[in-house]
């Protein structure tokens, strides 16, 4: 079985607050697109996993792993099988790389062992994985609310294109968080209401002169140079731009394509450059 395990990004992120667990309460409209992971799932004795593309760790701390050690204790049994990264996705970019591939082994083995779990069953146990696997589960236009279980599926935004940057560096999602405390986020959250209106009226001016992050404060407080780069982004005169979830990925978000190639042209900077358009789903089985 062969999947396609798109990124996403946040067209807007809002942090809400810290709960008494530990984690934070967000806010955030995230939307897949068609830059994605493949990940190739055979039936197997043994649990076993490579990655190809990327030098990731491939044992019991990997997300595919865990996904499947998850699904395996949803059902009380224990199966095999043989995944394939083909990584695609660049790492610490604030895209879901991994949490996408978590989402594709919950909804491959689904199918590969007909174990026949809901949607809704799939993002619960998704949720004990990583708090963007549900929403990689679901994919298209959602609203995420709580620490992530919570996903609403929105209109899908079927317009425009993004120009995505992938500074030459990543941020770590949890420093980002940690330097958010005590922060003034008031100039930097999302009007809900303008967003979601935006959306429904695939009004993509709108939109992207609503875009906002409030964890762009922490990661350009980690990485000052990110506001250069945004800066630079923003003279090539997009809709809007962006930080996509904690860094350090920009997206640049346009009406057609044309322009979409100016700005992917224009970008003559250190990191890794896409075009991509919306994804109006999660994991899509290729070949089954």
């Amino acid at each position: 079985m062969l999947i396609f395990a798109p990124a996403k990004i946040n067209l807007t992120l809002d942090i809400l607050g810290k709960r008494s667990d530990g984690y934070h309460e967000l806010w955030s409209i995230m939307q897949s697109i068609t830059l994605g992971d493949l990940v190739e799932i055979e039936p197997a004795e043994e649990l076993k996993l490579k990655i190809a593309g990327a030098n990731l760790p491939a044992d019991e701390t990997n997300i595919a792993i865990k996904a499947a050690r998850a699904l395996m204790d949803a059902t009380g049994k224990t199966f095999g099988a043989k995944i394939t990264l083909y990584k695609k996705i660049p790492q610490e970019a604030g895209l879901a790389g991994g949490s996408t591939d978590g989402a594709a082994v919950l909804f491959g083995l689904n199918r590969l062992y007909n174990l026949n779990f809901s949607a809704e069953e799939l993002e619960k146990i998704g949720a004990r994985v990583g708090a963007d696997v549900p929403f990689c589960l679901k994919g298209g236009t959602a609203l995420v609310e709580g620490i992530g279980e919570k996903v609403t599926r929105l209109t899908p935004l079927k317009k425009g294109y993004f120009v995505l940057y992938k500074l030459p560096f990543g941020i770590s999602t949890r420093m980002a968080y940690l330097k958010l405390a005590g922060k003034d986020l008031t100039t930097n959250r999302p009007n809900h209401q303008k967003v979601l209106e935006a959306l429904a009226r695939e009004n993509l001016q709108e939109l992207g002169q609503n875009l906002k992050n409030v964890l762009e404060i922490s990661a350009m407080e980690i990485r000052p140079e990110i506001y250069r780069y945004k800066k630079e982004l923003l003279n090539l005169n997009p809709l809007g731009v962006l930080m996509s979830g904690s860094g350090s990925t920009l997206f640049a978000l346009t009406e057609n394509l044309a322009k979409a190639y100016e700005i992917f042209r224009k970008i003559n900077l250190p990191g890794q450059k896409f075009i991509v358009r919306p994804y109006a789903v999660g994991p899509t089985c290729l070949k089954p």
